[in-house]
């Protein structure tokens, strides 16, 4: 089912949806907004935020059933809470180096993800960020320096790779609650060792890949 042609303006933002696709363009800030008021969101398949937005509010996205592709410019600093949750038919996402941080529960419930890439420069993932992500099997972090992680950041992921119980060096609280861990995980190659003894990340099937790769 198409969307109806659709536009309007949030703060210094607009939006306009047409043929299933979002647009979101300006510079500054993404307000909290609710696009369900004006159309049906489980119909969007495609969002492009253009250059010049600096952030993904909470809950921009929440429940879009049918989202399958987004684009992400390099001007987006942070993703907020509950961002991308249940978005259940995003099967992967560019994260643009320009990326800080990941709010909690950003990616829960997007259960077709497979695969992620971290930016070099994040530098805080919140609890329950990648939450029963079942089909999660590949995650890239692009830091030469193994990063801090909230506790339950990849809770419940099931499938392709399982997660076993490891103790953060930031927090000392648990991370990963299932029980073998089979996922790869890819890093700067100058990095592996680095890795290899961060107890956040140890349990990982570790691979090498030349910087600025992915």
């Amino acid at each position: 089912m198409k969307t109806e042609e659709l536009n309007g303006t949030a703060g210094q933002l607009t939006w306009k949806i047409s043929n299933n696709t979002l647009i979101i363009s300006g510079n500054g800030e993404m307000l909290y907004y609710c696009y369900s008021k004006y159309c049906n969101v489980a119909a969007i398949n495609t969002v492009i935020i253009e250059t010049g937005v600096t952030n993904i509010r909470e809950w921009a996205f929440g429940e879009f059933t049918s989202l399958t592709s987004i684009i992400v410019p390099n001007s987006v600093k942070s993703i907020g809470e509950s961002a991308f949750y249940s978005c259940e038919n995003l099967t992967s996402i560019i994260i643009p180096n320009s990326v800080i941080s990941i709010g909690k529960k950003a990616f829960l419930n997007c259960t077709s993800l497979t695969s992620i890439t971290i930016p070099k420069i994040v530098i805080t993932i919140e609890s329950w960020a990648f939450g029963c992500c079942h089909n999660l099997t590949s995650i890239t972090n692009l830091s030469s320096v193994p990063i801090g992680i909230s506790p339950d950041v990849f809770p419940t992921v099931r499938k392709g790779k399982l997660f076993i119980p490891i103790i953060s060096y930031n927090s000392g609280e648990q991370i990963f609650n299932t029980k073998e861990v089979e996922c790869t995980l890819k890093v700067p190659k100058a990095s592996i060792s680095a890795y290899k003894n961060a107890e956040v990340w140890k349990e990982f099937n570790i691979v090498g890949i030349e910087e600025g790769n992915k």
